[in-house]
C-alpha cells in the first residue's frame, strides 16, 4: 500500500514524501495521457480520486476540481499557456500522486 504525504511547494518542485510497505510502480497506480497534450488530459487511476490540483512551474496552482470518487477523469489544458505542470491527485486513501506534464 502507498502512503504519501504532500508538503509543499518549492523552487518549482512538487515535494512529497512517500513511504511503502510493498514495492509499487507508480505507473500502476496513475496513468496520465497524452503527454505532452495540447486539449485534453486525460487521468486513469486505480485508486478513487477525491481531488486533483494542478501547478505551473512557478508553483502556482492554475487549476483545482474536486471530484466524487472517480478513477477516470480529463482536464481540459487548451485555455493553460504552453509548458511544464505539476499535476497533484489527491486519493480517497489519503495517497498523494504527482505527475509532470507537459502542455504543448
Amino acid at each position: 500500500m502507498l502512503i504519501a504525504e504532500y508538503n509543499n511547494i518549492k523552487n518549482n518542485v512538487i515535494i512529497v514524501e512517500e513511504q511503502t510497505n510493498n514495492l509499487i510502480k507508480e505507473e500502476n497506480l496513475l496513468k496520465v495521457f497524452p503527454n505532452p497534450t495540447s486539449n485534453l488530459l486525460y487521468v486513469i487511476s486505480n485508486k478513487e480520486v477525491i481531488s486533483f490540483e494542478l501547478y505551473n512551474h512557478y508553483g502556482n496552482m492554475v487549476q483545482k476540481e474536486i471530484k466524487n470518487k472517480t478513477k477516470e477523469f480529463d482536464i481540459p489544458m487548451n485555455s493553460l499557456s504552453k509548458g511544464i505542470y505539476y499535476l497533484k491527485i489527491i486519493c480517497q486513501n489519503g495517497a498523494v500522486l504527482t505527475k509532470t506534464v507537459t502542455k504543448k
